[in-house]
């Protein structure tokens, strides 16, 4: 552990109560090197609440920042920032959704951003709303609009709207304009039938831009797939009652396309026992179609196809009827049981240890299961990637206190609390 630099044992409180990581002190004295792979940890550590650790570290221009994503908010670390020199031969891709500009005005200010600059590489990076400066820049017609996408709120920067939109640019703009707000690009363009619906997905907001959909024909033979999250049929009913919706279509198609909670006429399809269960993922929300929980979930069932379908939360039918055994794949159920409030599903479950603890990520909410975390024996072994995103430090202290974090980032030990550590 001295040689690579490492002390990060953490030591229980008096009275067996043990220190969460917001007030472990300990973690400061951890010298965090080069070449320590920052990605094992990140998610794991909120450095928010251990101030500490980012005082003592030294985050130099060699450091892969890409490592640290997602790993400091920045906006609570204002020491990281203040010694650190964000030159031009940054990557700017690097810093992504590691930077909230708006409260870090100085890189902004001390960056120059000209045109020869990849606007996809601060894609996501920038809220242009709060960076005035960058609206001098002159967006062309040239200009490669996919590169702004998700940069811009066109909303907040008018000067884009005076762009002239064609019927010759791209639509590739998805994502991109918000068309409630910039009614002249609706407006000076031609919607026709010929035009790719599929490329104008998630482009137009069709509650607020009637005119599209009056002026189109939107008929049978028009694939469904292609207007897959362009129209909200919630608001245009035009739409769904001169269609028809027939028990052959490809339900893959109309996925994402329907909200049945408000187009009650298709719940009277029939949905059968040996019809896709995959393609109706995400098209139903079960707890408003009770039809549906007359469907028989056999054992043979592929779970992973009903994965995002159901909310087993509100159909504890089918829990009661499925049988939940211990050699299931757990990659299957993956978000799909919210097992705080499904404790019969990890009683009758035997967790063991050789099971992929990756296979169980972000399933078990550790904070509201003490009952799996006692009876799981973490080992040196385990991979700490393995249990990122999985174990909340900061609310199971007792993972902590009984755990030796050593220099090689490996679980030592885990033991229910009031039993002796086995280092």
């Amino acid at each position: 552990m001295e040689e690579a630099g490492f002390d990060l044992t953490l030591q229980p409180t008096t009275r067996g109560r043990s220190r969460s990581v917001q007030h472990v002190h300990d973690v400061s004295h951890t010298s965090w090197s080069s070449n320590m792979s920052l990605n094992d940890i990140s998610h794991l550590l909120d450095v928010q609440r251990v101030p500490e650790v980012t005082s003592h570290s030294s985050w130099t221009s060699n450091v892969s920042l890409n490592d640290v994503s997602h790993l400091l908010d920045v906006q609570h670390v204002p020491e990281v920032m203040s010694h650190t020199s964000w030159t031009s031969n940054v990557s700017l891709n690097d810093v992504s959704h590691l930077l909230d500009v708006q409260r870090v005005p100085e890189v902004t200010s001390h960056t120059s951003w000209t045109s020869n600059v990849s606007l996809n590489d601060v894609s996501h990076l920038l809220d242009v709303q709060h960076v005035p400066d960058v609206s001098h820049t002159s967006w062309t017609s040239n200009m490669s609009l996919n590169d702004v996408s998700h940069l811009l709120d066109v909303q907040h920067v008018p000067e884009v709207s005076q762009t002239s939109w064609t019927s010759s640019l791209s639509l590739n703009v998805s994502n991109l304009l918000v068309v409630q707000h910039v009614p002249e690009v609706t407006s000076h363009s031609s919607w026709t039938s010929s035009l790719s619906l599929n490329d104008v997905s998630h482009l137009l907001d069709v509650q607020h831009v009637p005119e599209a959909t009056s002026h189109t024909s939107w008929t049978s033979n028009v694939s469904l797939n292609d207007i897959s999250h362009l129209l909200d049929v919630q608001h245009v009913p035009e739409a769904t009652s001169h269609t028809s919706w027939s028990s052959n279509m490809s339900l893959n198609d109309v996925s994402h396309l329907l909200d049945v909670q408000h187009v009650p006429d298709v719940s009277h399809t029939s949905w059968s026992s040996n019809m896709s269960l995959n393609d109706v993922s995400h098209l139903l929300d079960v707890q408003h179609v009770p039809d549906v929980s007359h469907t028989s979930w056999s054992s043979n069932m592929s779970l992973n196809d009903v994965s995002h379908l159901l909310d087993v939360q509100h159909v504890p039918e089918v829990m009661s009827h499925t049988s939940w055994t211990s050699n299931m794949s757990l990659n299957d159920i993956s978000h799909l049981l919210d097992v705080q409030h499904v404790p019969e599903v990890t009683s009758h479950t035997s967790w063991t240890s050789n099971m992929s603890l990756n296979n169980v990520s972000h399933l078990l909410d550790v904070q509201h299961v003490p009952e799996v975390t006692s009876h799981t024996s973490w080992t040196s072994n385990m991979s700490l990637n393995d249990v990122s995103n999985l174990l909340d430090v900061q609310h199971v202290p007792e993972v902590m206190s009984h755990t030796s974090w050593t220099s090689n980032m490996s679980l030592k030990c885990l033991k229910p609390p009031g039993r002796p550590v086995e280092l």
